[in-house]
């Protein structure tokens, strides 16, 4: 974030300073980081809990806020914010935690910071937000008593009856509300987020995978059927829209561990730049329109498959020691089912347990390369340590060999011995297939994967060329040209 100040000479007279919590001095919303959290924890009792509502959205606080599920030190904390409060409170200002939050988080975040001298807080009964927080501090200090800190439009209320506004927003509007009614002492504009950060959380680059529903069309030899094509590319379509809105999901569920990555920390949720809410509304979006384009295109039935499967895997199998890597594997032979579902070309039960070998395999680089970049050898709410490398890497092989022989069977014994002028040509596709896995574990046990193995693959080069002979075998084993 960056910060300005309008008038730094105000600043010395300061005497209390009020600061929200949620959106001012962390980017994310601690209420929905709490439900997310008890969701994940207890999936069940969750919509049990929701009840509260109807006692009020204080009491629903209160009783989320009773586990203690969030970790209040990864939060995404504005820290030039904290650093600027810092200064104040040194030259004297008594700073004054005030929030919509339960009183048990309010708490937990003052002692975490030691910075302020007093709390104010939602306390089960009383929802602190907007109007009645407006009310609170002017009992405590009267009108044009303290200066606050903020971030929304509920804030307004408050401001109307502070000295002076501390904005923590890049909303230009609510700026121009604000200065209609407060003095802005300072501003605080939060770091890269909206329509980018939606895009990013995304993913895009991950709709390559969703590539395997083309894949029946080119095993069956059927490549000149344009419906096919068009049948596959509307297949695509729903599941990208369905990944987007699973990774969505899983990024949701896995804020904490993600905050405790190297790498992933940066992701849009864990990094506070996207709200969780508007991340809710996103899954809604995506996973209702995927559904709505795989009813059309008549998979459906494969694409409520992969959703149930996705959604215990994000809360339920993830945590299972291989388990979790299984259903990653099916994960992928689901969009294979749907391919052939969606042009008419079936899946043999060669390629699908080929799929499963290779995926699997893939599964298990992936949780390697997690193990192995974690300091302390352990990945959050993953059923591995460190110990379990060395298992997890001869299954990975095992699998990598498992693959290359039901390729070579799948060649002599599936579509490919009626489809294929030259289906002996195609078994030259098996050592490039070993040779490609053993090189992404050579990769893997030399630390130089740091991503998806899929997406790693599409952007290493001599796995692009490994690709290009793979399609050349098969373009002279299908055309009569190959040379025997």
């Amino acid at each position: 974030m960056r910060a300005r100040e309008h008038h730094p000479h105000a600043s010395d007279a300061l005497e209390t300073i009020c600061v929200d919590l949620d959106g001012t001095l962390v980017s994310s919303d601690t209420l929905f980081e709490i439900a997310l959290a008890f969701l994940v924890a207890f999936p069940f009792r969750f919509f049990l809990c929701l009840g509260g509502l109807l006692r009020g959205r204080a009491h629903l606080k209160s009783r989320l806020a009773e586990g203690r599920l969030v970790n209040i030190e990864t939060l995404p904390w504005n820290r030039p914010l904290i650093d600027w409060l810092e200064t104040q409170k040194a030259k004297g200002a008594r700073l004054l935690l005030v929030t919509a939050a339960d009183r048990r988080i309010a708490h937990r975040v003052a002692d975490h910071l030691g910075l302020f001298d007093e709390i104010l807080s939602s306390d089960g009964s009383t929802n602190l937000k907007g109007g009645v927080k407006a009310a609170a501090l002017v009992r405590r200090f009267g009108k044009d008593g303290f200066v606050y800190a903020g971030d929304a439009k509920s804030d307004l209320a408050v401001w109307r009856v502070a000295a002076a506004a501390i904005v923590v927003s890049r909303n230009k509007r609510l700026l121009r509300r604000v200065e209609k009614i407060a003095p802005i002492l300072a501003t605080f504009t939060p770091g890269a987020g909206g329509p980018l950060a939606a895009v990013r959380a995304l993913r895009p680059y991950q709709w390559v995978k969703n590539v395997l529903v083309f894949v029946p069309i080119f095993v069956s030899g059927h490549w000149q059927d344009q419906a096919a094509w068009i049948h596959a590319g509307i297949a695509f379509i729903a599941f990208s829209l369905l990944a987007s809105g699973t990774y969505i999901f899983n990024d949701l569920t896995d804020i904490e561990s993600d905050r405790a990555h190297p790498c992933k920390k940066t992701r849009p949720f864990a990094s506070g730049q996207l709200g969780i809410a508007r991340g809710a509304l996103l899954v809604v979006g995506c996973v209702g329109a995927g559904l709505l384009v795989a009813s059309y295109q008549s998979i459906l039935l494969p694409a409520l498959g992969y959703l149930a499967l996705t959604l215990c895997y994000t809360l339920f199998l993830k945590q299972k020691f291989l388990i979790d890597v299984l259903a990653l594997a099916a994960l992928y032979t689901v969009r294979l089912y749907a391919g052939g579902e969606a042009t008419g070309y079936n899946v043999s039960i060669w390629l699908f347990s080929f799929s499963m070998f290779l995926f699997f395999g893939m599964a298990l680089m992936k949780r390697v390369t997690e193990l192995t970049m974690t300091k302390d050898g352990r990945v959050l709410r993953r059923g591995y340590d460190a110990g379990d490398i060395e298992l997890l890497s001869i299954s990975g092989v095992a699998a990598a060999f498992s693959s290359s022989v039901v390729l070579a069977l799948y060649f002599k014994f599936g579509q490919g011995a009626s489809v294929f002028d030259h289906p002996e040509g195609l078994w030259l596709i098996v050592p490039v297939v070993l040779y490609w896995q053993l090189r992404f574990w050579r990769a893997v046990k030399r630390g130089a994967m740091h991503d998806d193995p899929i997406l790693y693959a599409f952007r290493d080069r001599p796995s692009l060329i490994l690709l290009g002979v793979v399609l050349l075998i098969a373009i002279f084993s299908r055309l009569s040209v190959f040379p025997v």
